[in-house]
Parts: C-alpha cells; structure tokens; sequence
C-alpha cells in the first residue's frame, strides 16, 4: 500500500516539477540612493586658471584684398538651364 501511494504522489510530482521553466530574477532598485559620507571625510580641489591672456580685438588687414566680389553669374545660369532641358 505504501509503495502505491508513493507511486501516485510521484506521479503527480513529476509533471509539474518537470514543466517548471526557471525564472530569471529581475533586479529592483530603490527610487532613491542617499551616500553618506564621514564627517572627517573632506575632499579638495584647486581651480587652475590659464597663464596668459586671450586677445579679442580683431584689425581687418591693411592694403587692398585679395579676394575679387562677382556681381553677376549669368555664364553659369545659363549652363544650369541647358542642364535641366
């Protein structure tokens, strides 16, 4: 009698401890992480500023410029409408 009822529980064990799938833990956190330092604990820094100074007067280049301003660009309007017929 023993070794049925012993049978029939292990019958009915099995299939659920077998389909049991292992559940992965998801990690919680707090909303909130409050660090708390010692008192004694002090932590030093220095500000460093650049040796020298920064120059921000500009002096536009004396005599005449280089650089020569076109007023009209008809020979290259005329080559991009014979491009787009």
């Amino acid at each position: 009698m023993m070794l049925v009822s012993s049978l029939l529980a292990l019958a009915l064990v099995s299939p659920a401890v077998a389909g049991d799938e292992p559940k992965t833990q998801v990690p919680t956190y707090k909303k909130r992480t409050i660090i708390d330092f010692d008192k004694e604990l002090e932590i030093g820094a220095e500000l460093t500023k650049p040796t020298g100074e920064s120059v921000t007067i500009y002096e536009p280049p004396k005599g005449p410029t280089l650089v020569a301003l076109r007023k009209d660009f008809n020979r290259e309007m005329k080559q991009s409408t014979a491009l787009v017929k």
